[in-house]
């Protein structure tokens, strides 16, 4: 008994207290599209997301370097396997970073994503795979700026103010009004 009245237990909790999932079981709750290869680029491993992403189950330990039935650029170019992202991660050792690309889905979907292809090493460092995360590319909402908003309106004012001298009479047009009426009415009041 302590100090304060209270006897602590201070054993271990249950022995799962300190759980830690396997990586498999991490990717899988990722809502992103995340896949693993080997280091000849062949799939080792991928989530329902990324099933999602491409369409399609690609076969493991036989698909290589991405499971997206094709790869273009932005541009439209096609874009093999071998040269994807990946693939140049795991050929060159460098991560590649800030890239964008198409997918080609079986169905015929195009769907733009970001690349974060990464290399896998092990205790010595020494390159044994890769890990990759694609994120799907959306197109934001247009936010209007307070600028543009500012600018919207100086545009609707400069219109507005256009309109109204367009519609008001010039002092020429005035005058030749006033000598019509003159004209009809047979009084000029020029002279009075």
């Amino acid at each position: 008994m302590y100090a304060d009245g209270f006897e602590y237990d201070f054993d271990a909790p249950d022995s799962d207290w300190n759980y830690e999932p396997s990586r498999a079981e991490l990717f899988r709750q990722v809502d992103a599209a995340v896949y693993t290869t080997d280091l000849d680029g062949r799939l080792t491993y991928y989530n329902e997301a990324a099933v999602a992403l491409w369409g399609r189950r690609p076969v493991l330990g036989l698909d290589r370097w991405c499971g997206s039935w094709r790869i273009y650029d932005t541009d439209g170019t096609p874009l093999p396997h071998e040269r994807c992202p990946m693939a140049i991660t795991l050929k060159e050792g460098h991560e590649v970073r800030g890239a964008q690309a198409v997918l080609e889905r079986p169905d015929g979907t195009r769907i733009a994503f970001m690349p974060y292809p990464t290399l896998l090493r092990d205790r010595d460092g020494t390159v044994v795979g890769g890990a990759n995360i694609l994120l799907e590319v959306r197109r934001p909402a247009r936010v209007p700026l307070a600028r543009d908003e500012g600018a919207a309106r100086e545009r609707e004012r400069i219109i507005a103010r256009a309109r109204a001298r367009m519609n008001r009479p010039s002092p020429a047009s005035l005058d030749r009004t006033r000598g019509r009426v003159a004209l009809a009415t047979g009084c000029d009041r020029s002279h009075a």
